[in-house]
């Protein structure tokens, strides 16, 4: 893949490129006193390949399921799980306790959720 240098300036709301260059040092010798940074990213010749990723979650106490899915690209977080990561937040205050459960299989989303939730009632229950 070609890197890609950007010149930008600003922050926040203000914050905007300024100009793109393909070789660094010319992106060097292009930023003056005003401009902050310089910015070095890969420029895909072709799209990059993208993976569904699926979500789902349940709170207390009636533990109702929730399911999402989205689009993931090479840089987010989420992109290539292997296999279901699941995450369990206790009872905070007004906050319910939750279980979050994500992955590239519904499949495996669901029953990783489902395994979980069914822990948490038979501790409940004193069963586990």
């Amino acid at each position: 893949m070609t890197k890609v240098y950007v010149v930008t300036e600003g922050s926040y709301s203000d914050y905007h490129i300024v100009a793109v260059f393909r070789d660094r040092k010319e992106a060097e010798t292009f930023v003056g006193s005003n401009v902050d940074e310089i910015e070095e990213y890969e420029l895909y010749e072709k799209q990059p390949v993208r993976q569904v990723v699926y979500y789902a979650k349940a709170e207390s106490p009636d533990w109702n399921v929730e399911e999402r899915s989205w689009v993931a690209w090479p840089w987010d977080s989420y992109y290539g799980l292997s296999r279901p990561v699941a995450d369990e937040w206790p009872q905070q205050g007004l906050w319910p306790r939750r279980v979050t459960v994500h992955g590239s299989d519904m499949g495996e989303v669901r029953m990783a959720l489902y395994d979980r939730i069914a822990k948490i009632k038979a501790e409940q229950e004193g069963i586990a």
